[in-house]
Order: C-alpha cells, then sequence, then structure tokens
C-alpha cells in the first residue's frame, strides 16, 4: 500500500481544525500519516492537535512557540517528508472522502506524472453540515511537463487549488523549499518547477473542500485581485517564469503575451 504524508499547518484556527484532520484520518486505501504543525496559535488550537494525536498514533504534532509565517510551515513539512507521496492541507479547510485514494491510484497508474490535482468544493461560512460540489465527470487527464507549463506561462493565474495537489514526495524534495520571495505566487511556481519534471495529473472529482470565511488567509488577498495582478506578472514572470525559459532553452514557451500584460496593468489602474 502506498505512503503519504499529509502536512496541516495550522494558525489560530482551533474551531476548524479537528474537521480536518478527520477529514484527513478518514481516508482509506493508503498508508498514512499526519502531521500538524501549529505556528504560535494563541487560541486552542495547540490542545485541540495534542488531543487528536492522542486518539491516532499516525498524528503527530510539532509547536511552534514563535510564529514563523506560513512559508516556514510548508517548508518544514517538506523536510519532515518520508512517504512514497506528500500533500499540504490548511487547517480551515477539508479534503473530500475518497481524495488520496483517488490521487494515488492515478500517480500510481502513471509513474511519469509529478503530482495529480483535483476539483474543489466549497464550504460557505455558517454552513458546516453541507458543501457545494461542482459537477464533473470523473476519471483523470494527463498532460506533459512541458505542455502544462507552456499553459501556465501564457496565462499565469493559478487555477490549481493547493489543497488538492498530491505530489510525489521524491520530485517535492528534488524541486525543494517554496519560496518566501513569492508570498502571493508561491503556490503556482512551486506548480512550474514541479512540472519540469515530469507531466501533471487533473483528477475531474472534488478533492478538497475550500472553507470560506472572514479570516481565511486568502481573503485579504482576493479583496484586490486586479491590483496585485500586476504583482504576480511582477513577482512570476520575471524570477520564476524567466528562469524556466532559461532552463529549458525555450524562453518563447514562457513568454506571457504582451496583450495580456496590457490588460492586467489596465485592469489594475482602474481597480
Amino acid at each position: 500500500m502506498a505512503s503519504i504524508d499529509v502536512v496541516i499547518p495550522c494558525y489560530n484556527y482551533g474551531r476548524f481544525l479537528a474537521d480536518a484532520v478527520r477529514s484527513v484520518s478518514s481516508q482509506e486505501g493508503v498508508d498514512l500519516r499526519v502531521l500538524v504543525i501549529d505556528n504560535a496559535s494563541n487560541d486552542d488550537s495547540l490542545d485541540v492537535a495534542h488531543a487528536l494525536a492522542a486518539q491516532d498514533k499516525r498524528i503527530r504534532v510539532i509547536a511552534h512557540s514563535v510564529n514563523q509565517g506560513p512559508t516556514s510551515s510548508y517548508n518544514e513539512g517538506i523536510d519532515e517528508a518520508s512517504a512514497d507521496y506528500f500533500l499540504l492541507l490548511d487547517a480551515d479547510d477539508l479534503l473530500a472522502p475518497g481524495a488520496l485514494s483517488r490521487a494515488v491510484t492515478v500517480l500510481e497508474n502513471n509513474p511519469n506524472v509529478c503530482f495529480a490535482y483535483g476539483v474543489e468544493g466549497r464550504l460557505d461560512e455558517g454552513n458546516a453540515a453541507q458543501w457545494t460540489a461542482p459537477r464533473t465527470q470523473g476519471g483523470a487527464s494527463v498532460v506533459g511537463g512541458r505542455d502544462f507549463i507552456r499553459g501556465l506561462c501564457r496565462w499565469p493565474v493559478n487555477r490549481i487549488g493547493a489543497n488538492t495537489v498530491v505530489r510525489r514526495t521524491s520530485a517535492q524534495k528534488r524541486i525543494g523549499h517554496y519560496r518566501s520571495s513569492l508570498p502571493y505566487t508561491d503556490d503556482l511556481e512551486m506548480w512550474l518547477r514541479l512540472a519540469t519534471l515530469g507531466g501533471v495529473a487533473g483528477i475531474r472529482d472534488v478533492q478538497a473542500v475550500r472553507r470560506y470565511h472572514g479570516t481565511r488567509m486568502s481573503v485579504h488577498y482576493q479583496s484586490r485581485q486586479a491590483r496585485d495582478f500586476v504583482e504576480v506578472v511582477a513577482h512570476l514572470h520575471r524570477p520564476a517564469v524567466d528562469r524556466f525559459g532559461q532552463q529549458r532553452g525555450r524562453r518563447d514557451q514562457c513568454d506571457v503575451g504582451a496583450e495580456q500584460v496590457q490588460r492586467l496593468h489596465v485592469a489594475a489602474r482602474h481597480a
């Protein structure tokens, strides 16, 4: 049975943490370990994490006395991972039933694929009992890494939900850490780097559920997306996309068209 490490960084999400962990611990068909990294929460997050670990030997807790920021927790999770596969799950979100076995099956059947991602459901604040599942076709599709990079570079909008991404731990170790210098585009840049090592699989099923509430980390960013789009282009296109062109010897495949960039700047000026 394939093994997988699921890392759950947490900061002041004690009210959500138990749901997140149980959505992982209830997964079947994989050899599972869960690591909760508490980033100096000042609510009951650490107590909740320790209580969950006491109930399930597969769950481990790392507690920091000083808040080191989310990127540090992501990278600590990468360093701690040793299973066949690896996933990062936000402490306020959930895995969909069967998500890990679906992803692992795709990866096991496609040894040249570096990571698999899926569809995200939505759980609105105050509606804890139900989440909205988009219509999906089921199954999965695989694209080559070069084609994935080319498509994402030409329109650098991250449509991949990070909570759905199951990657080979060996690929993640080889690629390395998230870049703290890319606060808004660290996920997108990570997908690009991973795709330099192989193909990418898109699973047409709900793999994770994003919880929408007033204190989630992305609220501030999404409230000013148009203005931040220029920063996406500045941060991603220059240090990340240009690097891909140089490394792969094909600068043209990572060009963002001038007309598209102009549209981003116009949108930002009018935001």
